[in-house]
């Protein structure tokens, strides 16, 4: 009878447990096949959506690419103002390089032949004022420079001449004007080394005391979409570092803050060099 009732106990257990597991190994397959179906499902959410916002990207790319061909002359640009604020630079392809503006040669220096009257005008200046050190001389033969400049890039040439004299015959306040006529220049009338004149008149008017007026324009310029050569945003940055050690509270806080603004435009610059040396092994189309 033990044998009995144990061969019965023994088959009432499994009359309820293989029931129970196998509820429980259909359950666990089903929700391993409910979490596989989910997985597959989040996958294909994931692939569509990718494919969604790729063809945003270039859906937008497409766009500014346009606006910005309508944007460009036929002819290099000197200037680099992009509609769209994302766009950073732009540029065109010179056989396998990458060429930016700032790589062109200066439009104006290339259109602007010598002037023999403004030649001899500048000559006779710095002859007075270098061999002769007649300054009260060199001041009114600078003048005459001015006077018969042509163009702004002569004008900002005489003009530094003209106020390097001033401030040599004592005459300060007459130097303060002049410096200052020479920073409402444009910011494309530049040098041979792409420096704007405006910036080579800032430097003496932070030792006359006009900081203000310099930091004014080195803020307009970094205001602007333009993007500057490398040698002229250093040039900006070596500006603001000197007004930061400005006695004036409201000229020292307007320095650090323009030199935040800076170097952001700083980083960008880098990242057009970096795409431009890396330009050649690029595999991109040049055809449209």
């Amino acid at each position: 009878m033990g044998a009995r009732r144990y061969r019965q106990l023994f088959l009432f257990l499994a009359v309820l447990i293989l029931p129970i597991v196998m509820i429980a190994v259909q359950g666990w397959r089903l929700s391993v096949q409910e979490r596989e179906l989910a997985r597959t499902g989040l996958e294909r959410i994931r692939k569509r959506t990718a494919a969604d916002i790729g063809q945003d990207i270039v859906t937008r790319l497409e766009r500014i690419k346009s606006q910005e061909m309508r944007n460009v002359p036929g002819t290099p640009m000197r200037l680099n103002n992009p509609s769209d604020p994302a766009v950073v630079a732009v540029g065109w392809v010179d056989g396998e390089r990458l060429v930016w503006p700032w790589d062109a040669p200066s439009i104006a220096g290339e259109s602007q032949e010598q002037d023999p009257e403004f030649t001899r005008a500048m000559d006779q200046a710095r002859r007075a004022e270098f061999a002769e050190q007649r300054y009260d001389r060199a001041v009114d033969l600078y003048r005459q420079a001015v006077a018969t400049a042509r163009h702004d890039t002569q004008r900002a040439s005489a003009g530094l001449g003209l106020g390097r004299v001033q401030l040599r015959a004592g005459q300060r306040a007459a130097a303060v004007s002049t410096y200052r006529d020479i920073l409402k220049l444009p910011s494309t009338v530049t040098d041979d080394n792409g420096l704007s004149y405006w910036s080579a008149a800032a430097t003496p008017l932070l030792e006359l005391g006009a900081g203000v007026d310099v930091l004014e324009r080195v803020n307009d310029d970094l205001a602007s979409p333009q993007v500057w050569p490398a040698v002229q945003m250093y040039r900006f940055r070596s500006l603001l570092e000197a007004l930061r050690n400005s006695r004036e509270h409201a000229v020292k806080e307007g320095a650090e803050s323009a030199l935040k603004r800076l170097q952001v435009r700083l980083a960008q610059l880098e990242r057009t060099e970096s795409l431009q040396r890396d330009f050649p092994r690029l595999p991109l189309s040049t055809s449209e």
